[in-house]
């Protein structure tokens, strides 16, 4: 079975929906529902690693380009980025991040650990 923990955001949704597509058998984990309240956990990861793209390159932040690089090119495991206190300061970095941020933390009223192990698979 292939670690989904080390995959990048895109590449493990891919993944996760080609298996559920394939498989007719309930599935055992974290993954089987993709369908459901994962999905806002892609869609979630998708926006962070937009805003480390955006940061990196447009702004010139050359940390967060590093992150975004290591991400994809699987140098840097995703619990690296995905974890509160990376998030926190990643979305901190500037208002369209503090509105994702805010967004989220209005949307399901918990702190960010609970979400964040709510949402992303």
């Amino acid at each position: 079975m292939t670690n989904t923990r080390i995959l990048p955001v895109r590449l493990r949704a891919t993944w996760l929906l080609k298996r559920s597509r394939r498989s007719k058998r309930v599935c055992l984990g974290r993954e089987r529902t993709i369908g459901g309240r994962y999905a806002k956990g892609v869609d979630f990861g998708l926006k962070v690693m937009n805003l480390l793209l955006k940061e990196g390159t447009v702004n010139g932040n050359s940390q967060l380009y590093g992150l975004y690089w290591g991400i994809n090119t699987l140098s840097v495991p995703l619990g690296e980025l995905f974890n509160p206190q990376m998030i926190r300061a990643v979305l901190d970095t500037s208002e369209e991040g503090k509105g994702i941020l805010a967004e989220l933390l209005e949307q399901y009223h918990r702190p960010l650990e609970e979400i964040l192990e709510k949402i992303i698979p």
